[in-house]
Protein backbone atom coordinates (compact mmCIF):
# COMPACT_ATOMS: atom_id res chain seq x y z
CA UNK A 1 0.00 0.00 0.00
CA UNK A 2 2.82 2.41 0.82
CA UNK A 3 4.61 1.59 -2.44
CA UNK A 4 1.37 2.02 -4.39
CA UNK A 5 0.79 5.40 -2.76
CA UNK A 6 4.27 6.59 -3.76
CA UNK A 7 3.79 5.10 -7.22
CA UNK A 8 0.77 7.37 -7.68
CA UNK A 9 2.58 10.40 -6.25
CA UNK A 10 5.74 9.99 -8.35
CA UNK A 11 6.31 11.63 -11.75
CA UNK A 12 9.59 9.78 -12.32
CA UNK A 13 9.24 6.85 -14.73
CA UNK A 14 12.16 4.89 -13.25
CA UNK A 15 10.80 5.34 -9.73
CA UNK A 16 7.39 4.12 -10.86
CA UNK A 17 8.96 0.95 -12.27
CA UNK A 18 10.87 0.34 -9.04
CA UNK A 19 7.71 0.85 -6.98
CA UNK A 20 5.93 -1.61 -9.28
CA UNK A 21 8.68 -4.20 -8.76
CA UNK A 22 8.35 -3.75 -5.00
CA UNK A 23 4.57 -4.14 -5.16
CA UNK A 24 5.03 -7.37 -7.15
CA UNK A 25 7.54 -8.67 -4.59
CA UNK A 26 5.27 -8.01 -1.61
CA UNK A 27 2.28 -9.28 -3.57
CA UNK A 28 4.07 -12.59 -4.08
CA UNK A 29 4.86 -12.75 -0.37
CA UNK A 30 1.22 -12.01 0.48
CA UNK A 31 0.08 -14.86 -1.78
CA UNK A 32 2.67 -17.34 -0.47
CA UNK A 33 2.51 -16.71 3.25
CA UNK A 34 -0.93 -15.56 4.37
CA UNK A 35 -3.62 -18.10 5.22
CA UNK A 36 -6.35 -17.98 2.49
CA UNK A 37 -9.09 -17.63 5.13
CA UNK A 38 -7.47 -14.30 6.07
CA UNK A 39 -6.08 -13.42 2.65
CA UNK A 40 -9.49 -12.78 1.05
CA UNK A 41 -11.09 -10.56 3.74
CA UNK A 42 -7.83 -8.64 4.28
CA UNK A 43 -7.72 -8.00 0.52
CA UNK A 44 -11.02 -6.14 0.85
CA UNK A 45 -9.42 -3.70 3.31
CA UNK A 46 -6.43 -3.19 1.04
CA UNK A 47 -8.78 -2.64 -1.90
CA UNK A 48 -10.53 0.15 0.03
CA UNK A 49 -7.22 1.99 0.48
CA UNK A 50 -6.23 1.40 -3.15
CA UNK A 51 -9.50 2.95 -4.35
CA UNK A 52 -9.02 5.87 -1.95
CA UNK A 53 -5.46 6.49 -3.17
CA UNK A 54 -6.58 6.44 -6.81
CA UNK A 55 -9.40 8.93 -6.19
CA UNK A 56 -6.91 11.29 -4.53
CA UNK A 57 -4.17 11.01 -7.16
CA UNK A 58 -5.96 10.09 -10.38
CA UNK A 59 -5.07 13.43 -12.02
CA UNK A 60 -1.38 12.67 -11.55
CA UNK A 61 -1.50 9.42 -13.57
CA UNK A 62 -2.48 8.28 -17.04
CA UNK A 63 -4.05 4.99 -18.12
CA UNK A 64 -0.68 3.69 -19.33
CA UNK A 65 0.78 4.21 -15.84
CA UNK A 66 -1.72 1.72 -14.44
CA UNK A 67 -1.15 -0.64 -17.38
CA UNK A 68 2.62 -0.65 -16.82
CA UNK A 69 2.00 -1.24 -13.11
CA UNK A 70 -0.19 -4.30 -13.79
CA UNK A 71 2.31 -5.72 -16.31
CA UNK A 72 5.34 -5.31 -14.03
CA UNK A 73 3.50 -6.62 -10.94
CA UNK A 74 2.18 -9.70 -12.78
CA UNK A 75 5.63 -10.36 -14.27
CA UNK A 76 7.38 -10.17 -10.89
CA UNK A 77 4.75 -12.37 -9.19
CA UNK A 78 4.96 -14.84 -12.06
CA UNK A 79 8.76 -15.03 -11.88
CA UNK A 80 8.65 -15.62 -8.12
CA UNK A 81 5.71 -18.01 -7.90
CA UNK A 82 6.05 -19.73 -11.28
CA UNK A 83 8.89 -22.14 -10.36
CA UNK A 84 7.21 -23.04 -7.04
CA UNK A 85 3.85 -23.71 -8.70
CA UNK A 86 5.37 -25.81 -11.50
CA UNK A 87 7.45 -27.90 -9.11
CA UNK A 88 4.53 -28.43 -6.71
CA UNK A 89 1.66 -28.77 -9.18
CA UNK A 90 0.93 -32.40 -8.21
CA UNK A 91 0.78 -31.55 -4.50
CA UNK A 92 -1.43 -28.54 -5.23
CA UNK A 93 -3.88 -30.73 -7.14
CA UNK A 94 -3.98 -33.27 -4.31
CA UNK A 95 -4.57 -30.53 -1.73
CA UNK A 96 -7.39 -28.99 -3.78
CA UNK A 97 -9.17 -32.34 -3.80
CA UNK A 98 -9.07 -32.88 -0.04
CA UNK A 99 -12.07 -32.38 2.25
CA UNK A 100 -10.11 -29.74 4.14
CA UNK A 101 -9.04 -27.26 2.90
CA UNK A 102 -9.66 -28.26 -0.74
CA UNK A 103 -13.43 -28.63 -1.07
CA UNK A 104 -14.44 -26.57 1.96
CA UNK A 105 -17.18 -24.08 1.12
CA UNK A 106 -18.24 -21.51 3.72
CA UNK A 107 -21.47 -19.53 3.52
CA UNK A 108 -21.25 -17.66 6.82
CA UNK A 109 -23.92 -17.51 9.48
CA UNK A 110 -21.94 -18.47 12.57
CA UNK A 111 -19.05 -17.39 14.76
CA UNK A 112 -20.41 -13.97 15.75
CA UNK A 113 -19.34 -14.64 19.34
CA UNK A 114 -15.70 -14.37 18.27
CA UNK A 115 -16.27 -10.72 17.38
CA UNK A 116 -16.07 -10.11 21.14
CA UNK A 117 -12.83 -12.05 21.61
CA UNK A 118 -11.04 -8.76 22.25
CA UNK A 119 -12.37 -9.11 25.80
CA UNK A 120 -10.91 -12.59 25.99
CA UNK A 121 -7.53 -11.29 24.80
CA UNK A 122 -7.12 -9.26 27.98
CA UNK A 123 -7.62 -12.45 30.02
CA UNK A 124 -5.06 -14.51 28.09
CA UNK A 125 -2.19 -13.95 30.59
CA UNK A 126 -4.33 -15.19 33.47
CA UNK A 127 -6.26 -18.17 32.09
CA UNK A 128 -5.16 -21.35 30.30
CA UNK A 129 -6.96 -21.75 26.97
CA UNK A 130 -7.04 -24.86 24.81
CA UNK A 131 -6.20 -22.68 21.78
CA UNK A 132 -4.93 -19.26 22.83
CA UNK A 133 -4.29 -18.09 19.27
CA UNK A 134 -7.94 -18.61 18.31
CA UNK A 135 -9.07 -16.84 21.48
CA UNK A 136 -6.95 -13.76 20.75
CA UNK A 137 -8.21 -10.68 18.97
CA UNK A 138 -7.43 -7.06 18.13
CA UNK A 139 -8.70 -4.64 20.78
CA UNK A 140 -11.51 -3.46 18.49
CA UNK A 141 -14.20 -2.31 20.97
CA UNK A 142 -16.73 -3.89 18.57
CA UNK A 143 -19.37 -2.69 17.69
CA UNK A 144 -18.52 0.89 18.73
CA UNK A 145 -16.43 1.78 15.61
CA UNK A 146 -19.26 0.68 13.31
CA UNK A 147 -21.79 2.80 15.22
CA UNK A 148 -19.54 5.88 15.25
CA UNK A 149 -18.84 5.39 11.54
CA UNK A 150 -22.55 5.32 10.71
CA UNK A 151 -23.15 8.47 12.76
CA UNK A 152 -20.37 10.33 10.92
CA UNK A 153 -21.60 9.16 7.50
CA UNK A 154 -25.11 10.43 8.31
CA UNK A 155 -23.64 13.75 9.48
CA UNK A 156 -21.59 13.99 6.27
CA UNK A 157 -24.68 13.33 4.14
CA UNK A 158 -26.52 16.16 5.88
CA UNK A 159 -23.53 18.44 5.24
CA UNK A 160 -23.16 17.14 1.65
CA UNK A 161 -19.68 15.73 2.35
CA UNK A 162 -18.33 12.56 0.74
CA UNK A 163 -15.59 10.62 2.56
CA UNK A 164 -14.91 7.65 0.30
CA UNK A 165 -12.46 5.88 2.63
CA UNK A 166 -14.85 6.08 5.57
CA UNK A 167 -17.72 4.75 3.46
CA UNK A 168 -15.63 1.88 2.07
CA UNK A 169 -14.29 0.87 5.48
CA UNK A 170 -17.79 1.03 6.96
CA UNK A 171 -19.26 -1.12 4.17
CA UNK A 172 -16.47 -3.70 4.47
CA UNK A 173 -16.73 -3.89 8.26
CA UNK A 174 -20.51 -4.28 8.20
CA UNK A 175 -20.42 -6.83 5.37
CA UNK A 176 -17.75 -8.98 7.03
CA UNK A 177 -19.67 -8.71 10.32
CA UNK A 178 -22.86 -9.93 8.64
CA UNK A 179 -20.85 -12.90 7.36
CA UNK A 180 -20.80 -14.05 10.99
CA UNK A 181 -24.51 -13.50 11.56
CA UNK A 182 -26.24 -14.43 8.31
CA UNK A 183 -25.82 -17.44 6.04
CA UNK A 184 -25.40 -16.06 2.54
CA UNK A 185 -26.50 -17.70 -0.74
CA UNK A 186 -23.81 -19.85 -2.38
CA UNK A 187 -23.61 -17.53 -5.37
CA UNK A 188 -22.73 -14.51 -3.18
CA UNK A 189 -20.19 -16.55 -1.23
CA UNK A 190 -18.64 -17.61 -4.53
CA UNK A 191 -18.57 -14.17 -6.13
CA UNK A 192 -17.07 -12.50 -3.05
CA UNK A 193 -14.57 -15.38 -2.61
CA UNK A 194 -15.56 -15.53 1.06
CA UNK A 195 -16.37 -19.22 0.63
CA UNK A 196 -12.65 -19.75 1.30
CA UNK A 197 -12.88 -17.97 4.66
CA UNK A 198 -14.36 -19.64 7.72
CA UNK A 199 -16.46 -17.30 9.82
CA UNK A 200 -14.31 -17.50 12.96
CA UNK A 201 -11.28 -16.51 10.87
CA UNK A 202 -13.05 -13.53 9.35
CA UNK A 203 -13.66 -12.06 12.82
CA UNK A 204 -9.94 -11.27 13.08
CA UNK A 205 -10.21 -9.13 9.94
CA UNK A 206 -13.40 -7.45 11.22
CA UNK A 207 -11.62 -6.48 14.43
CA UNK A 208 -8.60 -5.20 12.47
CA UNK A 209 -10.89 -3.11 10.27
CA UNK A 210 -12.64 -1.78 13.39
CA UNK A 211 -9.28 -0.60 14.75
CA UNK A 212 -8.43 1.16 11.46
CA UNK A 213 -11.93 2.66 11.34
CA UNK A 214 -11.71 3.92 14.93
CA UNK A 215 -8.28 5.48 14.40
CA UNK A 216 -9.49 7.18 11.22
CA UNK A 217 -12.62 8.54 12.90
CA UNK A 218 -10.90 9.88 16.01
CA UNK A 219 -8.13 11.41 13.90
CA UNK A 220 -10.26 13.12 11.27
CA UNK A 221 -13.53 13.91 13.05
CA UNK A 222 -14.31 15.79 16.25
CA UNK A 223 -17.59 16.13 18.10
CA UNK A 224 -19.07 12.99 16.57
CA UNK A 225 -21.41 12.64 19.53
CA UNK A 226 -23.37 15.18 21.56
CA UNK A 227 -22.63 15.26 25.27
CA UNK A 228 -24.65 12.76 27.30
CA UNK A 229 -22.49 11.10 29.93
CA UNK A 230 -25.21 8.92 31.47
CA UNK A 231 -26.21 7.35 28.14
CA UNK A 232 -22.57 6.70 27.25
CA UNK A 233 -21.90 5.04 30.59
CA UNK A 234 -24.97 2.84 30.18
CA UNK A 235 -24.03 1.93 26.62
CA UNK A 236 -20.45 1.09 27.63
CA UNK A 237 -21.64 -1.10 30.49
CA UNK A 238 -24.22 -2.91 28.32
CA UNK A 239 -21.69 -3.67 25.56
CA UNK A 240 -19.06 -4.83 28.05
CA UNK A 241 -21.56 -7.00 29.95
CA UNK A 242 -22.98 -8.52 26.78
CA UNK A 243 -19.48 -9.19 25.47
CA UNK A 244 -18.55 -10.79 28.78
CA UNK A 245 -21.68 -12.97 28.67
CA UNK A 246 -20.75 -14.14 25.16
CA UNK A 247 -17.18 -14.77 26.25
CA UNK A 248 -18.24 -16.88 29.23
CA UNK A 249 -20.48 -18.97 26.96
CA UNK A 250 -17.65 -19.45 24.47
CA UNK A 251 -14.78 -19.85 26.91
CA UNK A 252 -15.96 -21.39 30.20
CA UNK A 253 -12.30 -21.42 31.29
CA UNK A 254 -12.81 -17.83 32.42
CA UNK A 255 -14.36 -18.61 35.79
CA UNK A 256 -12.61 -16.20 38.15
CA UNK A 257 -15.09 -13.65 39.45
CA UNK A 258 -12.48 -10.99 40.13
CA UNK A 259 -11.25 -11.33 36.54
CA UNK A 260 -14.79 -11.17 35.13
CA UNK A 261 -15.66 -8.00 37.06
CA UNK A 262 -12.28 -6.51 36.22
CA UNK A 263 -12.76 -7.12 32.50
CA UNK A 264 -16.23 -5.55 32.54
CA UNK A 265 -14.76 -2.50 34.28
CA UNK A 266 -11.83 -2.24 31.82
CA UNK A 267 -13.91 -2.66 28.66
CA UNK A 268 -16.62 -0.31 29.95
CA UNK A 269 -13.94 2.27 30.70
CA UNK A 270 -12.32 1.96 27.28
CA UNK A 271 -15.63 2.27 25.45
CA UNK A 272 -16.74 5.22 27.60
CA UNK A 273 -13.41 7.05 27.16
CA UNK A 274 -13.56 6.52 23.40
CA UNK A 275 -17.10 7.88 23.21
CA UNK A 276 -16.19 10.74 25.53
CA UNK A 277 -13.24 11.60 23.26
CA UNK A 278 -15.74 11.88 20.39
CA UNK A 279 -17.75 14.63 22.12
Amino acid sequence: LCLFYYFLKSNNRFHKIMYSVGIGLFGAIFIQILYPAWMVPFAYIYLAFIIWFITKEYKNNKWYDYLSLVIVVCLVIGLILGPSVLSSIDNIKLTMNTVYPGTRFSQGGSGFEHLFDYITSIALPYISFSNASEASQFLSLYPLPIILGLIVIIQNIKQKKFDILLILLEIITIFLSLWNYIKLPRIISKITLLYMSMEQRTTVVVSFCCVILLIYLLTNYKKILSKNTVIYLCFAFIVASFGMYIMLKTYPEVNKKILIYGLIFIISGLIFLTMNYSI
